[in-house]
């Protein structure tokens, strides 16, 4: 996962460089998942680039990590404008329209959201958002543990 996240960071350093926002990669190495991996760049990128496309200047925007026992919790955080409660609860939604301003007027329709929400879906996954206005953003997406063939055991 490690990896990825770095690649999608290379991908993003100068849209993030523009308005100076730090992108940090605090994921353990252990981190594995199990989910196609173009749709973990989708989402990551998805995520990342609303992140620096929210956050003011001078910002952070980070990516970390949490396993349960079957799943990794994988968070994007933002130190960003936030959202209000109503914000929240339509953002996966096809039936409302969002269009908001980044904090250096950049375009968004909310579309990129419905298709990463799609992604972790189709990966058995699942996302949660957590935002307080004028205090920054976390995207949840959990994906399964990945697990190689030679650690699965087979009894008779």
């Amino acid at each position: 996962m490690n990896k990825t996240i770095d690649d999608v960071f290379d991908l993003l350093k100068n849209q993030s460089a523009l308005k100076k926002i730090e992108l940090v990669n605090s994921v353990s190495p252990e981190c594995e998942i199990y989910a196609d991996s173009r749709m973990t760049v989708s989402i990551l990128l998805n995520l990342i680039t609303n992140g620096i496309k929210f956050t003011p200047n001078n910002g952070k925007i980070e990516v970390s990590a949490t396993r349960s026992d079957s799943y990794w919790h994988v968070s994007v955080s933002d130190t960003g404008i936030g959202m209000e409660q109503d914000e929240i609860n339509n953002l996966f939604r096809i039936d409302k329209k969002i269009y908001n301003l980044g904090t250096e007027d950049e375009p968004g329709s909310g579309y990129g959201l419905l298709l990463t929400k799609e992604f972790v879906e189709n990966n058995n996954g699942t996302i949660i958002v957590a935002s307080e206005k004028n205090k920054g953003t976390v995207f949840t997406f959990s994906f399964p543990v990945y697990k190689s063939i030679a650690s699965e055991q087979i009894t008779d």
